[in-house]
């Protein structure tokens, strides 16, 4: 069984375990605020500034600067569905059934 088939059927499955509104806010806080929170635990951590960066004659943005032209009211406008959270190959075991999963998660955000 091809295995992206596989996950259309068995994974990816629309759900409607919270209201549209409540999933747009999950979806917000996961994705803006959590990234936020570890850009700057990053930069702390490793004593960088955020500070906008000449690379090869470019003049780059910050990272900050970089990360809110992110349209997150698109990012955020999705149906839900079942996932998996570390859905990389080191975590995908193909089984005489089909596939199993590991390292699942059982909600998002």
């Amino acid at each position: 069984m091809n295995f992206f088939n596989w996950s259309k059927e068995n994974l990816w499955k629309e759900t409607d375990e919270v209201s549209t509104e409540d999933f747009k806010k999950v979806c917000y806080d996961f994705y803006y605020h959590k990234s936020m929170n570890r850009i700057s635990k990053f930069l702390n951590a490793h004593n960088i500034k955020d500070e906008t960066n000449i690379i090869n004659g470019e003049e780059i943005p910050n990272i900050k600067e970089i990360f809110e032209k992110i349209d997150f009211d698109w990012l955020c406008n999705s149906a839900q569905t079942h996932f998996h959270g570390d859905f990389i190959l080191d975590n995908i075991i193909q089984t005489e059934n089909g596939f199993c999963l590991l390292d699942w998660r059982q909600d998002f955000g």
